[in-house]
């Protein structure tokens, strides 16, 4: 789990596109509820806050938990756990962002495939996506951009900067 999280991270960090600065600021920390007493307070750490332009545009959370085959994934629908949407949802809210992305490995001849939920939060739209990405063949150079091409084009299309 660790290796596929800093695989993820190395992956965000290496992500360019023209016209604008993408930064990914792994393990960022930010307060989500303060203790009123002797108990601790509440923080949130998503694995990726992506930046764009200087500004916080989408959180990023491997999860290899998740790992679906071809099967489940495409033709059941499959989702992410509840406690998976609940973490990042909150993470959005501490970290003033209104996109995530879930990342998780699948088994598959297909690029990827991605799912998306929406939460309305008094009025404030919050948006979440749950993108399975083929792992099944990154031996090659060229196999690997196509991992992060998918991983970009999600980012952009998510922090809503498709180019």
């Amino acid at each position: 789990e660790v290796i596929y999280e800093k695989f993820i991270e190395k992956l965000l960090k290496s992500l360019r596109a023209p016209g604008m600065d993408i930064r990914s600021v792994p393990q960022s920390s930010a307060l989500f509820a303060r203790s009123r007493g002797e108990a601790g307070s509440y923080f949130t750490v998503p694995d990726n806050k992506v930046c764009i332009d200087g500004r916080p545009a989408v959180l990023v959370d491997a999860k290899y938990k998740n790992n679906f085959s071809e099967d489940s994934f495409y033709s059941r629908g499959k989702k992410p756990v509840n406690s998976d949407v609940y973490q990042l949802f909150a993470s959005l809210v501490a970290h003033g962002c209104t996109k995530g992305i879930l990342v998780s490995p699948c088994e598959s001849s297909r690029p990827s495939s991605k799912q998306e939920w929406t939460i309305d939060n008094n009025g404030q739209e919050y948006t979440i996506y749950s993108l399975a990405v083929s792992l099944s063949d990154i031996s090659t150079a060229r196999k690997l951009e196509e991992v992060k091409t998918v991983l970009l084009e999600a980012i952009q299309e998510a922090a809503g900067r498709v180019e």
